[in-house]
């Protein structure tokens, strides 16, 4: 008996030296009620699959999480697997995500570790320009990027998924240090936005809102504006107002 828990413990602890002991990183410094998460370095984590699988069957995953940038989706668990690392859209009840909206900050996909359902896929990504492919879509699946982006994604993306690949008529931008994205969205002329991401954060700033314009005027109102799409203004581009006096904590 103590020679066959001599001879597991050596077995598991060459199994930790080989995966470099990832195991002791998963959830160990950052702990989030939302998402799995795995710390890469001091300064990013990835994020790996939904804890709460919301009633609107729309998640945003955050561009934070306690000080930590979130940096990639999907991560492998330490022992050759994803675990949790995967990223899966149905859940054990049967419950679907319809929509997942990425952050800017994304700049991996961790490939291999998604888990798409067979159903009808909305991907919002406005990271990285990185193979998208990597996300395995199906041919339910819609993939949108920012739409002055576009060629750059379809011309990484892996053979056979250029038919997913779609541009976004909706982009929130941060509004500062250039007009840098925050979240892209798509949604059928004449509909409201139905889905707000979730209150940008800038040390030193309050977040005012959206508005219509750069230098913020019109505030949108996501009860009474609708998607007035045209030839000439073929994207609504909402950019956050900051008010400056009050630190925000991430």
């Amino acid at each position: 008996m103590k020679r066959m828990f001599a001879a597991a413990l050596i077995c598991f602890t060459s199994l930790c030296c080989l995966t470099g002991c990832n195991l002791k990183l998963l959830n160990s410094d950052v702990i989030d009620e939302n998402f799995f998460i795995q710390v890469i370095d001091e300064d990013n984590i990835a994020l790996g699959n939904v804890k709460t699988y919301p009633q609107s069957g729309a998640v945003f995953f955050p561009e934070r999480i306690q000080g930590y940038t979130v940096s990639q989706i999907g991560f492998n668990s330490g022992l050759g697997f994803g675990g949790n690392g995967y990223l899966y859209t149905v859940n054990l009840n049967g419950k679907n995500i319809e929509r997942c909206y990425f952050p800017h900050t994304i700049k991996e996909i961790g490939d291999g570790y998604m888990k798409l359902s067979s159903g009808d896929l909305k991907i919002f990504y406005c990271g990285e320009v990185v193979d998208l492919g990597y996300f395995r879509p199906n041919r339910d699946t819609a993939i949108y990027v920012p739409a002055e982006n576009y060629e750059a994604f379809n011309n990484v993306l892996s053979e056979g998924y250029s038919q997913n690949l779609l541009k976004a008529n909706v982009s929130y931008h941060l509004n500062y240090n250039g007009n840098n994205y925050y979240y892209i969205d798509y949604y059928e002329n004449g509909e409201k936005i139905s889905y707000i991401p979730p209150i940008p954060q800038r040390d030193g700033y309050t977040f005012g809102g959206w508005f219509k314009e750069a230098n913020c005027i019109n505030e949108w109102n996501f009860d009474t504006d609708t998607l007035q799409i045209s030839e000439e203004t073929q994207e609504i581009q909402l950019y956050a107002k900051w008010i400056v006096g009050q630190q925000v904590e991430n």
